[in-house]
């Protein structure tokens, strides 16, 4: 059976990590047993209400994630869970109830099992309508701090200035919180969550004013301190949301490069990949650079489009994919129920989950107008590079297609997909659970490695330099 499911992908217009292309593996299940949220926009949530949400996602996360132990333990889960409710003691707003919930929910430590920020949240729009102001500027977590990469707004920094502190507040303190909140397989891929989407987290969890109180060391070591105006929710939308889903580009006349983003498996996104894997066979680059590093995931077919004319041999994303069957969500959600009973149709069922063996890609199943590619092919990689982008990654180097560079993956080795939507009807919050798992193909430990490990630095930020492709521009120099 191919990875990705047969299962329409359900749009999630309002949805952030939909919109960002973040954790996404193959299907959505719209649990349409919940109706609209029972309270009025402004309204408080009671303490039974927000507990009584709380216990369904417990319920629910318990039933159906196909592996909640993998990375904490059913000790330390239940104690989070057990300490929130204490928590739930008065009447709360609904995004300070999300802001309870969030870490608890992100203690699983799986980027596929999350709250989903709703861009058409009531307070979210009222903050926007009356003029409110985000952080104006892009920011990354490296060397154990949060450094500019861009700025927005009317008090620009140099690319590599180090940021001290927000209002008062150290800024390593609020990136730990915001990645603490942050769902992801482990602490590398939640700190680079926090940095990525730093300006929308910092207002959800710390309420700030239209400008910010700053307190910098420029990239020439000299400590200032500086007011910054903020920038409009449409402007940090659109900074949100500026990556192209992909980009093709000659490094030098030895290397072409594709930067995959976001793999939308759509005839636009063939038409372009099939352009730029023209342009590499017809100009006979002898180096070629996959570059998954900004790579959220998305449809696999998408990276197999690729895969195909790089590969030897036959591939396989994964051994097996196990689902977990839940009678909950059974219950409630036709759409998952009529999914899983056409997957016990065809697969055998071994406890609570059914087994699917993935199929090999290439081969004797390759197009008749195939080609190969016998260049050298370098693949780069960041915490960023999760779910189906990961997948790819990890067949590439299972599969001898290359050199790995640049920092480890985000995704865990038995990487969950398949998140079920799981409406908490009080709340209006929408949270997705993992319910598959996916067994690699090959490797032992928790993460995959890179060949050639290459890390971003502070000093590469200032100087405007992308270590990784410069190492391997310097290697295809030699």
């Amino acid at each position: 059976m191919p990875l990705t499911s047969a299962f329409p992908l359900i749009p999630r217009v309002h949805a952030l990590r939909a919109l960002l292309a973040l954790p996404m593996l193959c299907a959505m299940f719209a649990l349409a047993a919940f109706g609209p949220p029972a309270r009025a926009d402004g309204e408080l949530l009671g303490v039974e209400q927000m507990r009584a949400d709380a216990d369904l996602l417990h319920r629910v996360l318990l039933e159906a994630h196909p592996d909640p132990e993998r990375g904490a333990s059913r000790e330390a889960t239940e104690a989070r869970w057990s300490r929130l409710r204490d928590a739930l003691d008065r009447p709360l707003r609904p995004d300070q109830f999300r802001n309870l919930l969030d870490p608890v929910v992100a203690g699983y430590l799986d980027g596929h099992t999350y709250l989903d920020f709703a861009f058409e949240a009531p307070e979210y729009k009222a903050y926007g309508a009356a003029g409110g102001r985000f952080f104006p500027y892009d920011v990354a977590a490296l060397e154990g701090g949060l450094y500019v990469t861009a700025s927005r707004g009317e008090a620009p920094l140099p690319a590599g200035t180090r940021i001290l502190s927000i209002d008062g507040r150290s800024a390593d303190a609020i990136l730990a919180d915001l990645a603490a909140a942050s769902s992801g397989d482990g602490d590398a891929y939640r700190l680079a969550t926090a940095a990525r989407l730093f300006p929308l987290l910092l207002w959800q969890r710390h309420p700030h004013g239209n400008e910010f109180a700053l307190r910098v060391r420029r990239p020439d070591g000299t400590i200032a301190s500086l007011q910054a105006p903020g920038i409009s929710q449409a402007d940090m939308e659109g900074a949100l949301f500026a990556d192209k889903p992909m980009d093709a580009y000659e490094l030098t006349p030895q290397v072409f490069v594709l930067a995959l983003n976001q793999m939308q498996a759509n005839d636009r996104m063939k038409q372009a990949i099939d352009a730029a894997m023209a342009t590499l066979r017809e100009k006979r680059y002898p180096v070629f650079v996959l570059d998954l590093r900004r790579d959220g995931g998305g449809a696999s077919v998408v990276g197999s489009w690729i895969l195909r004319h790089i590969a030897k041999q036959p591939f396989r994303y994964a051994d097996r994919k196990e689902v977990r069957l839940s009678p909950w969500l059974a219950g409630n959600a036709p759409q998952y129920r009529e999914w899983i009973d056409g997957l016990k149709a065809k697969h055998p069922v071994e406890g609570d989950r059914v087994i699917v063996r993935v199929d090999p890609v290439g081969g004797n199943e390759s197009p008749a107008d195939d080609w190969t590619y016998h260049g050298k092919v370098y693949l780069l990689t960041s915490p960023r590079t999760y779910s189906s982008g990961f997948m790819v990654a990890q067949a590439f180097q299972c599969f001898g297609m290359g050199t790995v560079v640049g920092e480890a993956p985000g995704s865990h080795r038995r990487l969950t997909g398949e998140p079920a939507r799981v409406p908490l009807p009080n709340s209006g919050i929408d949270a997705y659970v993992a319910t598959a798992q996916y067994a690699p193909p090959c490797g032992t430990g928790d993460f995959m490695a890179p060949d050639v490990a290459v890390h971003a630095t502070a000093a590469d930020l200032a100087a405007g330099r992308d270590a990784a492709l410069e190492y391997v521009r310097l290697a295809a120099a030699r």
